[in-house]
């Protein structure tokens, strides 16, 4: 009832006139557009879909709303495009609320709408969100199997865009699975391929995948290079969910280095726009970061609180790398305040997931799906070649026929 209500909110009221000398958004301009112009036909879809992506950031409900009308609207007129766009819309906003299931089930509906189009680009953008939403839930498998099927639909596209976004997932999912060399090589080549597409925010997640990477390998001054340019790169932006986890991500390096200071420093600045964004993606990133730098300064009464939060808001979003992580400081606060039977609990605990992670069936399974793209690969690579081979001996042999032909014509 509540959406209801504010669905209706939204749709009587009347936007405020601008400033003096205020230049108009994009925003600014669809709404005028949107309420000037009310018929309902595909364009209005279309302008629906513009307006929901240009607020998605700072208005998940409105975002949320204009993507549901969009979706109504686009049904109504039995326009598969539209209806296609919106339920991937709202899958992506649906994961940035760690809602994890609804958004899965959204990208699937996305993929069948998409399928029935046979529309190849659609197709790897679902893939790409699907790699994503395994990913942030620690399926490493799951997430390496969706990137291997969005990635060859964009070579065939020539989508480059989608292409290095999906490469970014690959690298940091390798990173994960501890293939360090593949991981800096995958986001290397993201990283020139979005620079090329000059797409800031693309760049953004590869230098902070860049950042992860080195930070694995406690190459700190890399580390700290990379997420201190993804962290001015997030300010200009005005992109303040990536400037949480750039702050998330320089704080849990200074803590692997000792410098409690600098630590605290960064994580209570992510706590403070955590709270003031109500960012309930990166709020047991933050609290688990915190929890790590009070357990560097002995205070275990706050790792506990911290830590036994982020576990319960992980453990509702099954998200696999955060429970193990909260398990871990668990484990080490218990054994600092000698409460060893706690202390037993939490690292078994940590180490199943662990095992879930990290453990020989995901190292077979992804090692499986890299081969076999791999093969796959080198068999259209082979196949192009033979075609091409006999395009060449089939031109050849109609080049001689004409040859014959003029030569008797010649002789005749």
């Amino acid at each position: 009832m509540k959406q209801l209500v504010a669905f209706l909110l939204m749709s009587l009221t009347v936007w405020p006139p601008l400033a003096v000398g205020q230049a108009p958004t994009a925003a600014d301009s669809l709404r005028l557009l949107l309420r000037t112009q009310p018929r309902a036909d595909t364009v209005r879809v279309q302008r629906l879909l513009a307006l929901a992506h240009a607020v998605r950031v700072g208005d998940i409900p409105q975002a949320t709303q204009l993507n549901e009308e969009a979706l109504t609207l686009a049904r109504k007129l039995a326009y598969s495009d539209g209806e296609a766009e919106a339920v991937l819309a709202l899958s992506v906003i649906y994961r940035r609320q760690t809602n994890y299931d609804v958004a899965r089930r959204y990208a699937q509906r996305a993929q069948r709408a998409f399928g029935k189009r046979a529309d190849q680009e659609g197709l790897a953008r679902v893939w790409l969100q699907m790699s994503w939403i395994d990913l942030l839930q620690g399926n490493y498998v799951a997430a390496l199997s969706s990137a291997l099927k969005g990635l060859p639909l964009t070579e065939r596209t020539g989508d480059l865009l989608t292409r290095t976004r999906l490469q970014i997932n690959m690298g940091n999912i390798y990173n994960q699975l501890g293939d360090y060399a593949a991981a800096l090589s995958v986001l290397r080549t993201a990283l020139s391929n979005a620079q090329r597409l000059e797409d800031p925010q693309t760049v953004l997640i590869a230098l902070n995948g860049l950042g992860n990477t080195y930070q694995t390998l406690e190459k700190w001054p890399q580390a700290l290079s990379y997420h201190k340019q993804s962290l001015n790169l997030s300010k200009q932006l005005g992109n303040v969910s990536g400037e949480i986890s750039d702050e998330i991500n320089l704080a849990q390096v200074y803590g692997q280095q000792g410098n409690q200071a600098e630590a605290l420093a960064h994580g209570l600045r992510a706590r403070q726009l955590v709270r003031a964004t109500h960012d309930d993606y990166n709020l047991p990133l933050v609290e688990l970061m915190l929890a790590q730098a009070y357990l560097l300064a002995n205070q275990t009464d706050s790792v506990l609180l911290l830590a036994h939060h982020a576990l319960q808001l992980s453990q509702q979003t099954r998200s696999n790398s955060n429970i193990r992580d909260a398990s871990e400081l668990l484990a080490e606060a218990y054994a600092k305040r000698q409460s060893f039977k706690q202390a037993y609990r939490y690292r078994n605990l940590q180490m199943a997931y662990n095992d879930t992670l990290f453990g020989e069936d995901t190292q077979r399974k992804t090692s499986a799906l890299r081969y076999g793209y791999e093969l796959d690969r080198k068999r259209a690579q082979i196949a192009l070649l033979n075609k091409t081979r006999q395009l060449q001996a089939q031109t050849a042999v109609r080049q001689r026929q004409q040859l014959y032909a003029l030569l008797a014509g010649l002789g005749a």
